[in-house]
């Protein structure tokens, strides 16, 4: 049993360093570069008043060139935050520029040693150069971490939403069932994917291509000994996900006809009331097409949809709550950088569809409304947690990190285009109806209609709770607060109706 891992490619973007190195290389009169792990250049910085440059130092034999790979390796292997070497009255010295405590590059910069020494001289403010880059490239790394998680998990929560909205609308427990392995198979595409339920008496298999499948998906009796065989290894798990490899080496009791068959299977147990009933699988009789690790996930995910089917009469309304979980977490995740604000996006999100229920918007309005109301502070992963969680007021260099995150939240979802309808929201929530907000300082109904929505929930809810930097405000003082900058902060429309709503439900 086990997982194969997919390798996940980093690369380093340096636009707008270049500007930094080519300024310091003047300001410092030495010579900077930024180079990889191997030694190789990655970006260069102004020469100094002597035309020397880092760069042209690799091409130095001999002792020079020996002495700038000594100077990498020591960096590679000490975990030293600076390291200083000298060559025919050269002076060098390179910083590590790190990501995940990891080694991504070297800032390197050298001076002739008749200038004086460098280290002194510069030594302490490269190395916060260097803090300041790797910071940078932190930033960058998360950036695209969660980018690609959020489009890999939107697949998944997509498929769940789409099932769980039309399994409402099929009438019996094997139709729903059928319906489910459908979409499974269209998704993953698999060789074979197979429910089984002995005990509901639910048995149901689909292929991609039968006749390329190497065994008879109509052979009943060889379907239940492979069957039997899943169930018992999944079962042996103590009931959780497997990942089962299956030929006749390795089990007695595999079939004859299967003897020169490899099966390559990802199951997961069909659960009621914790205890076994039966298997949802997927399986590939050739190893060229290796199952992702996000693919157990979502099998596990609809495995235990199929368990809602059999055991919930309400089964759209709990499915919904499901994917909204699903969301929670990942929400969940970014909020665990700030723990002041922890539950922020799930409250405003549940102010958002209040007013939106108001607003009689429709289903597919609200849909796109609550993506933008739960992922609308996703940005500030980009956001150093010091800064998050600083007590007292920030600087202006703090407050400037703080306004990057609605446009660092658009990027960071842009690439999902199932998302393009909620991605101006997140971008804009922050605009204020008299025009002085940011990004883009827009004016009244310039403003997207669910950022002027947003925005209201957004700032009850952070006066109503406690940050760092001060005490929460009472439910009457927030109200008193959000009349008074109506029109200026807040669109005084959707004021009213949040004011009606208020003044209608106890929820407040």
């Amino acid at each position: 049993m086990h997982i194969v891992e997919k390798s996940r490619k980093f690369d380093i973007d340096l636009q707008g360093i270049d500007r930094l190195l080519y300024h310091l290389s003047r300001l410092l009169d030495i010579s900077i570069d930024i180079k990889s792990p191997e030694g190789d250049t990655m970006m260069c910085g102004h020469d100094n008043s002597h035309g020397m440059s880092c760069r042209m130092m690799e091409a130095i034999p001999g002792k020079c060139g020996a002495e700038i790979l000594n100077l990498f390796q020591r960096l590679k292997t000490s975990g030293n935050m600076m390291v200083q070497a000298n060559c025919d009255d050269i002076e060098i010295i390179g910083f590590p520029l790190q990501c995940n405590k990891e080694l991504v590059g070297i800032l390197c910069a050298c001076s002739p040693a008749h200038e004086g020494s460098m280290l002194n001289r510069a030594g302490a403010f490269l190395g916060e150069v260097a803090n300041r880059i790797s910071y940078e490239i932190q930033a960058q790394f998360e950036t695209e971490y969660l980018a690609n998680e959020l489009s890999n998990r939107y697949e998944e929560i997509n498929l769940l939403y789409e099932v769980g909205k039309n399994l409402g609308k099929i009438d019996t427990n094997e139709h729903s069932i059928k319906f489910i392995i459908e979409h499974l198979q269209n998704a993953i595409e698999p060789d074979v994917v197979l429910v089984s339920l002995p005990g509901k008496d639910i048995f149901e298999i689909v292929c991609s291509s039968p006749s390329s499948v190497p065994f008879d998906i109509h052979d009943n009796s060889l379907i239940a000994i492979i069957d039997e065989i899943i169930i018992k290894r999944v079962s042996s798990s103590d009931i959780h996900p497997a990942h089962i490899f299956l030929d006749a080496a390795c089990d007695d009791s595999f079939p004859a006809e299967l003897h020169n068959v490899s099966l390559d299977i990802l199951a997961a147990p069909i659960k009621l009331k914790n205890s076994l009933d039966g298997i949802l699988c997927i399986i590939n009789y050739e190893t060229k097409n290796a199952f992702e690790t996000g693919d157990m996930s979502l099998l596990t995910s609809l495995a235990e949809q199929i368990s809602l089917v059999l055991t919930n009469a309400e089964l759209y309304e709990n499915l919904k709550d499901f994917l909204l979980n699903v969301i929670k977490t990942l929400v969940y995740s970014i909020e665990a950088k700030d723990a002041y604000t922890r539950g922020h996006s799930e409250r405003v999100s549940t102010i958002v569809m209040m007013i939106a229920d108001a607003m009689d918007l429709s289903s597919g309005e609200k849909e796109a409304l609550n993506w933008a109301a739960m992922l609308h502070d996703i940005g500030k992963i980009g956001v150093p947690g010091k800064i998050l969680n600083k007590e007292g007021k920030l600087t202006q260099e703090e407050f400037c990190y703080i306004k990057e995150h609605p446009e660092k939240g658009y990027t960071i979802l842009k690439p999902i285009g199932q998302l393009n309808e909620s991605l101006n929201a997140i971008r804009y929530h922050h605009e204020r109806y008299d025009g002085t907000g940011y990004p883009s300082g827009l004016k009244g109904k310039e403003i997207p209609l669910y950022s002027r929505v947003i925005a209201i929930a957004d700032t009850y809810d952070a006066m109503t709770s406690e940050r760092s930097y001060r005490a929460h405000i009472s439910h009457e003082d927030a109200i008193a607060e959000i009349a008074r900058v109506k029109g200026k902060q807040l669109d005084p429309e959707l004021v009213d109706i949040f004011f009606k709503l208020v003044e209608s439900t106890s929820s407040f």
